[in-house]
């Protein structure tokens, strides 16, 4: 009788899979060497999903395993055409605007037509189950096998967890970003989805507060004129007792200073004007039709690639813009709570 392969290699071959797949459509990146951590990650949740498909009676193992085949899929191809909708990953945040997932739904639609070829990408792995399955062991372990299949993931677990150490110095650094940093698209991109998603969900549950990381840079022996005002920053660590606060001055003492150029001081003395068009078209601006409108972006400075790193619709995008803070949804409770005002929006 022709042996049959464990179900370690099925789940591990199924997240390394759509590992690549989400990591070449939304990053266009294939491999680096970031993707060394996803495989020790991905290696240890396969010792875990292989554990909790050997507990019953081998019939209901495939069944199991079916159902879990199905939820890993589902899990990575949605969080996929999330990013393609909203050019971010999904995030367990987002979940409190699912109110607004209606107004998408004709987007959604059309999405799921021009990604078909897409979709039936991360579907492979699925459909090759459908057909292989029979070729693998399902029949039910005893408890120290299974007992061995978990300390072989907290195994892989701890190694995954040291490899991070390697590099500790890059600002975006796996290492950085798993401890000390929320950037959850540049996690996803170096950390993959399922680690990603299972940070987010752990600070959203526990809470978590980023830690003030630098990067060294390099001096610009260039003789050029900075952009530089007279602050003693080391002062004003020392006088606050605020902690964040004090991260904030750190945080501005390592950055380099900025160049001055034809623009510096051009509109001293003067109102800035700025206006953000929701969904605005540039059809719009004509010289004849809508003079004013035109002026206003020729003669002044058009952000044509402005955008909200955060989705959190039109009222986290005005926030932003009028108090340059990051519109979390828990900044936006707490903002709604002391009955606010933006006395210079209109």
């Amino acid at each position: 009788m022709k042996k049959k392969h464990t179900t370690i290699i099925l789940y591990l071959f199924l997240f390394i899979y759509l590992e690549i797949i989400n990591k070449t459509l939304m990053f266009n990146k294939l491999l680096d060497k970031d993707f060394f951590n996803v495989i020790l990650f991905s290696l240890s949740l396969s010792f875990l999903f292989s554990f909790f498909t050997h507990f019953f009676r081998e019939k209901n193992n495939k069944r199991v395993c079916t159902v879990l085949v199905i939820l890993i899929t589902t899990f990575y191809l949605y969080n996929f055409l999330y990013f393609s909708l909203f050019s971010m990953p999904f995030s367990i945040n987002d979940l409190e605007l699912v109110n607004n997932a209606l107004s998408f739904y004709e987007i959604g639609l059309h999405l799921l037509q021009t990604d078909f070829l897409s979709i039936l990408i991360f579907l492979v792995p699925f459909f090759l189950f459908l057909l292989y399955k029979n070729n693998f062991d399902f029949a039910k372990k005893q408890r120290k096998k299974r007992i061995k299949n978990f300390v072989f993931f907290l195994f892989f677990h701890v190694i995954a967890l040291l490899s991070l150490n390697i590099n500790k110095t890059t600002l975006y650094s796996p290492y950085n970003l798993y401890y000390h940093l929320n950037s959850l698209t540049t996690s996803t991109e170096v950390l993959g989805v399922f680690t990603s998603q299972r940070l987010s969900i752990k600070r959203a549950i526990f809470g978590f507060q980023e830690k003030l990381v630098t990067e060294e840079t390099e001096e610009d022996n260039e003789e050029v004129s900075y952009n530089k005002l007279d602050i003693d920053f080391d002062k004003l660590i020392s006088e606050t007792q605020d902690e964040s606060t004090k991260n904030i001055y750190r945080y501005l003492k390592t950055k380099k200073a900025t160049n001055k150029n034809e623009y510096t001081g051009i509109y001293k003395g003067k109102n800035l004007i700025f206006i953000l068009a929701e969904g605005f078209n540039s059809i719009a601006v004509d010289e004849i039709r809508t003079p004013t409108l035109y002026k206003l972006i020729h003669e002044g400075f058009d952000f044509t690639n402005y955008y909200s790193p955060e989705f959190l619709s039109t009222t986290g995008g005005e926030f932003q813009a009028m108090t340059g803070l990051i519109p979390t949804q828990e900044i936006l409770k707490i903002w709604r709570n002391e009955n606010p005002t933006i006395s210079y929006a209109i």
